[in-house]
């Protein structure tokens, strides 16, 4: 009987103790055996590949190669899907990655680890979701893909990929996947600043914060939260409460997970009501608005906004910070990469 064993899905291996000795299998290139690499177990114990201890025991090897390969399918479709939006491959080479991941996104838990991951994690700003989008949908040729994969897209652009310009990808799972990333790829940075405070500082809440964090991504909370986030469903955020109270990854990690998620979502709602300076700041400061945007007269007078920045031609960062109210402040991000940290706003508070 294997005792104990522990997953390491990205490198497609795994460590097990049978009969109080520690040993270790992978899987074979063509995936369908397993090869005994024991002779490596301390170098796959030093390894900084994500790992998954299995709860209970195994009654034979089998049973544990039946686990490692399930696990190595959800990384292998995941870092498919990944290189699908890497802008520095060639098409033929995304196009190949997406169909491949295609064929592993059939499983439904490999879909559902796959879509938590993806709408979980924040991407880097280099990162081709709309070319992604285009060659996962079939719309394949270069010159199609070359209007699709701006890294910058307008609203009639993104309406577009939102509707009739790909609505004929509905049957392709990882077009889907893709879409939602386009429409929640602003809001994943919020939302998981937010988990993180809950979970890191709030107080009343004893557990490994950086195990319950990643809980909450596998199990699709992150990837829920910001599609409510980002379509404003106040409803979706109570059926979030609801839906993942009696999960069994959060009750493992949590005990009782209800109360974090209704201060997780609660948070969440307070930012969906808000209506702050910070959000026109946002709007019109923001690296993807075109160069039409402009102020309107009034809010220039509200806000002490100088009349250079009101025009339609030019728009220019303020040459002083502004400062935003406290309440807000913990939410200001520098833009949709993490490893921005929240930049303070030095605005004077002018009544209308």
């Amino acid at each position: 009987m294997i005792t104990e064993a522990i997953i390491l899905g990205a490198i497609e291996a795994a460590i097990y103790r049978e009969d109080d000795r520690w040993r270790a299998i992978r899987l074979a290139p063509a995936g369908k055996e397993t090869i005994d690499c024991t002779r490596s177990l301390a170098l796959l114990m030093e390894s900084h590949a994500e790992r998954h201890a299995l709860a209970e025991p195994l009654q034979d090897i089998h049973e544990l190669e039946a686990h490692l390969r399930n696990w190595s399918r959800r990384y292998r479709a995941l870092n498919l899907l990944i290189a699908g939006m890497d802008g520095q491959l060639t098409d033929g080479t995304r196009r190949t990655c997406i169909r491949a991941a295609e064929e592993l996104l059939w499983d439904e838990d490999t879909s559902h680890f796959v879509r938590a991951r993806l709408l979980g994690c924040p991407l880097p700003e280099e990162a081709d979701i709309g070319g992604g989008l285009c060659l996962g949908s079939g719309m394949g040729d270069d010159s199609n893909c070359l209007f699709w994969s701006s890294p910058v897209l307008d609203s009639d652009i993104h309406a577009r990929m939102m509707g009739e310009g790909l609505s004929g990808a509905g049957d392709r799972i990882s077009a889907g996947f893709y879409r939602e990333l386009l429409e929640i790829q602003t809001k994943i940075p919020m939302v998981r600043r937010i988990l993180d405070e809950v979970l890191f500082f709030d107080p009343g809440i004893e557990t490994n914060p950086e195990a319950a964090r990643r809980a909450f991504i596998d199990a699709g909370v992150v990837a829920d939260a910001a599609l409510a986030f980002a379509a404003k469903s106040e409803s979706a955020l109570k059926q979030l409460v609801v839906d993942y109270s009696e999960n069994p990854s959060l009750v493992a990690e949590l005990g009782k997970p209800r109360p974090v998620l209704k201060r997780f979502g609660s948070h969440i709602h307070e930012l969906i009501k808000k209506k702050s300076e910070k959000f026109l700041v946002e709007e019109k400061f923001s690296r993807v608005r075109g160069p039409l945007t402009k102020f309107s007269d009034q809010e220039a007078v509200r806000f002490a906004i100088p009349r250079s920045h009101s025009t339609p031609f030019e728009i220019k960062p303020l040459e002083a910070p502004v400062e935003i109210s406290e309440l807000a402040y913990r939410y200001v991000t520098g833009g949709a990469n993490p490893s921005q940290f929240p930049r303070a706003l030095d605005f004077p508070l002018l009544a209308a």
